[in-house]
């Protein structure tokens, strides 16, 4: 049979458009927000910690600090933002493992709520803390991503000193810690509104003597989720056992795992 160089040349082209298209699908699917991105320099997480936006909480104070005992453990880059709109593009938040919620931002735009739904579904970590769980009044679906949120009217918060009782002593967050007491400036939140799954960590016992949930998890998609109602000021996170919970949550929220 003659030699068809045309042939030849059509296959070559066919190859080369065959694997320019496997390697677009396989980068478009590595660029999916929420999906595992790889770790910083030195192996350590990257973590965008949203603030600025609690008119009820000095998270002046808070922001900073939390910053710092999360890279002094050398296990996380932390970027700090004071404007919730970040949400807005999925190009920023492909650069991160975990988003971190110091404090409530109120509002939403329908941007945001498509961005950090496709985040946490597709892999990405969150962490709220303290008033995170009165985030976005205009958005019910949060509930489903939190599992729990404050509903005006029906959820309780008390203030004070609280003891800690850890519930799950298998799960990474919690392993190996201790039941412990927290600063006199902290809260809690009890009779929370919202159905979905969650699993309880650690509780509080509330003055009406209810055992309030103070540490609780939750898988949205490939996500993992936690909230604490912990972190109610500066105080209340130099406290050894919150700060602990802070660092191991965060970390387990990025990776699955803790070290």
């Amino acid at each position: 049979m003659p030699f068809n160089r045309s042939c030849l040349n059509r296959a070559k082209l066919f190859v080369v458009f065959a694997y320019t298209a496997l390697v677009s699908v396989a980068l478009c699917s590595a660029q999916t927000p929420g999906s595992q991105q790889p770790l910083g320099v030195g192996g350590r997480i990257p973590v965008l910690l949203i603030s600025g936006s609690d008119t009820f909480h000095n998270w002046r104070d808070t922001t900073p600090l939390t910053r710092e005992f999360l890279e002094q453990t050398g296990r996380f880059d932390v970027r700090v933002v004071e404007d919730a709109n970040i949400l807005e593009s999925k190009t920023a938040l492909m650069r991160y493992r975990v988003i971190l919620f110091n404090q409530q931002v109120a509002d939403s735009t329908p941007l945001m709520r498509e961005n950090l739904t496709a985040y946490v579904r597709n892999g990405g970590g969150l962490v709220a803390l303290h008033w995170a769980v009165d985030n976005f009044h205009d958005w019910p679906g949060f509930a489903d991503i939190l599992g729990r949120v404050w509903r005006e009217g029906v959820s309780k918060e008390e203030h004070g000193q609280f003891h800690v009782h850890i519930e799950d002593s298998d799960h990474p967050i919690t392993r190996g810690l201790k039941d412990f007491d927290t600063s006199v400036e902290e809260a809690v939140h009890y009779k929370l509104e919202g159905t979905a799954q969650i699993h309880v960590l650690a509780t509080a016992k509330t003055k009406s003597g209810e055992d309030a949930p103070v540490m609780f998890t939750r898988s949205f998609g490939k996500g993992r989720v936690f909230f604490s109602p912990f972190g109610h000021s500066s105080t209340g996170r130099k406290n050894p056992g919150v700060q602990a919970m802070i660092i191991r949550a965060t970390e387990w929220a990025g990776t699955g795992d803790v070290k």
